[in-house]
């Protein structure tokens, strides 16, 4: 889901926007605030681009046709505002909540330039993901 913050913002030239979480919402819930790059000249309204990872993990398939006792309500802090019976949790999130930060830094835009092979080899070379370890 994506919250409009009715935030809008200048980013300069030669900088970018990351909208990401505040350590405190990751730390203490099962919400995941995925960054958000916000380049300059965008003057749109900010949205965040929040999920619930308890309802992506198979958990809420348990529980979906089950009755609304089980279900636990939470604030974005993990304090309970219902206990439910259940493990479900949904998180209750309210104007002014504190959910995500804007951390503006540099970015670096190089010239680019199209080659046919690389001039030096690498360890590593077209590997993908988790070919360095984990």
């Amino acid at each position: 889901a994506v919250i409009k913050t009715d935030v809008a913002v200048s980013i300069p030239e030669g900088y970018v926007g990351l909208l990401t979480s505040r350590s405190g919402v990751s730390s203490k819930t099962y919400l995941v605030i995925e960054t958000g790059k916000i380049d300059a000249g965008y003057h749109g309204n900010l949205g965040i681009n929040i999920k619930n990872d308890m309802e992506h993990d198979g958990i809420t398939s348990l529980y979906e046709d089950l009755d609304d006792k089980l279900v636990n309500t939470l604030d974005i802090k993990g304090n309970y505002i219902n206990e439910g019976e259940g493990a479900r949790k949904i998180y209750k999130i309210n104007k002014g909540d504190k959910l995500a930060q804007l951390v503006i830094v540099p970015i670096w835009t190089p010239e680019l330039k199209q080659v046919e092979e690389f001039e030096s080899v690498s360890e590593r070379g077209a590997k993908g993901f988790g070919s360095s370890g984990v």
